[in-house]
């Protein structure tokens, strides 16, 4: 039987997209999906239109913190949190991950590049 395709649209700089990068194989081998990862910069669009969606110490931003911990922990992998927000260089992150996809490497890249800001909240470079 055929793989059932599905496109997973992410960027590198969502909060919420660690916890579907994280947990997507797991979720979709078994299924018989075959992912195609797209990351794009949504970052881009949230600056031509001067958005911030977590501003730093709002109760919006520390809410969503405390989400993703309570989804990393029910879906079973930690997440020490607050990370760094926004990552730093997430365009560029976008494109190394665009180039990986092309290339066969993409998606470890991306999960690696997730887990190591995720996990190491005094990193602020990709």
């Amino acid at each position: 039987m055929q793989p059932v395709p599905m496109d997973f649209w992410f960027t590198m700089g969502s909060t919420y997209a660690y916890l579907a990068i994280m947990r997507l194989e797991e979720v979709t081998r078994p299924a018989g999906v075959a992912v195609g990862w797209r990351p794009f910069n949504f970052r881009t669009l949230l600056q031509e239109r001067n958005f911030v969606p977590f501003p730093a110490g709002t109760a919006k931003t520390n809410y969503m913190w405390r989400d993703i911990e309570r989804r990393a922990l029910a879906y079973g992998f930690s997440a020490r949190l607050p990370a760094p927000y926004p990552i730093k260089d997430s365009a560029l992150a976008n494109s190394v991950a665009l180039l990986g996809m092309r290339e066969g490497w993409g998606a470890a890249f991306v999960r690696t590049l997730r887990e190591s800001t995720r996990q190491d909240q005094r990193s602020q470079q990709i």
